[in-house]
């Protein structure tokens, strides 16, 4: 059983919180900048804490799970490791590929086991398409995650909303477009290049296209939070095309051919397709917390390298796509 810290607060910490204890593991102290929310989350038998730095002092913590803003994450992931403790960290990990690097020399370091909270990546759907792509040649595919912002009228009557500041690392391509280029990276690899363009809303990126180039194929990418895409996403394979419903989690593959049609099993089930029905979220953050477990644990230590050196390509993609839409 591990003993986990939750810094952070939000709607996702308390799944994350129900997920810690669903895994086997305990939450031991909760983490905000008010002690108030700190206490109303964690409940009884729950240290609370309005400083993270008095939390990394616990020895009882063993993992620090971070929810913040993502201009936020470095900085307190690397006071966490260098404390001696494990990271989880919410998408996206990093706001720049120099900052991913200190995280990685740092958790190496530390002996200590980092790993970014991207549910794609946890799917064990994954394994599999990446073994039969091997097999089948890829000939395009079209990725899509679009889904309109529960905010998008707020912030159209002049809210302000952290998820469309720009001075917080805001915008689709970070919000969503992440779970897609981490799909894509962890099936093709890293594209030789991109071209991304944007349809801004305010100050920051509301709709993009991003063209990601192969050796004999073209991956488009396509991201909003204006609209809901209502057709999924495929792959075109030489001998048969997979299509799938909501990226984030990877949920209703199906391989097709001109014969059959194979649904694999996504260790989740959801009603709704191709938009994820928050239903499904518990199962899928303990599925994250239960593979992060034995990372820390000692296992499958390759496929935590293989995470953070996505989760670098990643953000190098990011850079590249902002630097061409004119961030």
């Amino acid at each position: 059983m591990l003993r986990y810290g939750i810094m952070g607060t939000n709607w996702l910490s308390h799944i994350y919180f129900d997920a810690i204890h669903a895994a086997g593991d305990q939450v031991a102290a909760v983490c905000s900048r008010s002690l108030e929310r700190a206490r109303e989350l964690g409940g009884d038998g729950t240290l609370a804490y309005d400083d993270l730095d008095e939390m990394l002092k616990n020895p009882d913590i063993d993992v620090v799970y971070l929810c913040i803003p993502n201009v936020l994450h470095a900085d307190a992931a690397i006071r966490c490791l260098k404390a001696g403790k494990h990271v989880l960290c919410e998408k996206p990990a990093t706001i720049s590929t120099a900052q991913m690097e200190e995280i990685i020399r740092t958790a190496k370091a530390q002996n200590r086991i980092f790993a970014e909270a991207v549910m794609n990546f946890y799917s064990p759907v994954m394994d599999r398409l990446r073994e039969e792509l091997k097999e089948n040649p890829v000939v395009s595919a079209r990725l899509d995650y679009s889904q309109r912002s529960s905010k998008l009228d707020k912030l159209r009557a002049g809210e302000h909303i952290t998820s469309f500041d720009r001075k917080l690392f805001g915008g689709v391509l970070t919000d969503l477009g992440c779970y897609v280029l981490h799909f894509a990276v962890n099936l093709f690899g890293e594209p030789k290049s991109l071209d991304a363009s944007a349809v801004f809303i305010g100050e920051v990126d509301g709709t993009d296209t991003l063209m990601l180039h192969y050796d004999g194929f073209d991956v488009t990418v396509n991201v909003s939070k204006c609209a809901h895409s209502m057709i999924g996403s495929e792959i075109q394979c030489d001998r048969a095309t997979y299509t799938l419903k909501n990226l984030s989690v990877v949920l209703g593959v199906e391989k097709h051919t001109m014969d059959t049609c194979e649904e694999y099993d996504c260790g989740i089930t959801c009603d709704k397709w191709p938009i994820a029905n928050p239903a499904v979220l518990p199962g899928v953050q303990e599925r994250v917390v239960r593979t992060f477990d034995r990372w820390v644990a000692g296992e499958n230590q390759e496929e935590n390298q293989r995470l953070l050196e996505t989760s670098y390509t990643v953000q190098k993609l990011i850079e590249e796509a902002h630097r061409q839409m004119g961030y």
